[in-house]
């Protein structure tokens, strides 16, 4: 009980595995106050707990709040590149693609290898009629996991709207068979 690591895990059980926000954003909050009281407080759970109930709080309805949870694990973590990533998608389906592309491209800053962001930031870039820079996210994400099959044609979108069609040719014709 007195574990805040424990009830970290506890609350990713009840929010992933069975559905109950509620309950999971209790066990947050209660590894938060442990993590707060101990000696020595770790500022990478502190983090990981806002992201999650920002998470609870998106799932919810309540963008705001969950605008304000990504902004204090960022202040407990300023690198912690899974709050950039939750706040650009905060901001994405809204139609503000400006706003997220600026959290996407921080997100991508600190953790280059994550090819969902990438994608995002694309599409982000695509929206903003950038298509060269769309192009390049797509290609990285891409080049992480080469069956990534949707950033092939994306990048072959954007090659097009770019009007490089060679390049977009050279893209198609180098999608890998499954």
């Amino acid at each position: 009980p007195g574990s805040a690591m424990a009830h970290v895990l506890r609350g990713s059980l009840l929010q992933q595995r069975d559905g109950k926000m509620d309950a999971a954003a209790i066990e947050y909050r209660e590894a938060l106050k442990l993590n707060q009281a101990s000696p020595r407080p770790l500022p990478g759970l502190t983090a990981e707990c806002y992201v999650l109930l920002g998470q609870i709080a998106s799932l919810k309805g309540h963008p705001n709040e969950a605008v304000d949870d990504y902004h204090k694990a960022i202040q407990a973590v300023p690198g912690f590149s899974p709050a950039y990533k939750c706040l650009g998608i905060i901001y994405f389906p809204r139609g503000n693609y400006a706003q997220a592309k600026v959290y996407f491209e921080k997100a991508v800053e600190l953790n280059p290898g994550e090819m969902e962001t990438r994608f995002y930031l694309g599409t982000c870039y695509m929206k903003l009629g950038q298509p060269l820079q769309a192009a390049a996210q797509f290609h990285a994400a891409r080049e992480t996991d080469a069956t990534y099959y949707e950033a092939y044609e994306a990048e072959a979108r954007a090659l097009d709207a770019a009007g490089d069609k060679p390049a977009a040719t050279r893209v198609r014709a180098s999608v890998p068979k499954h």
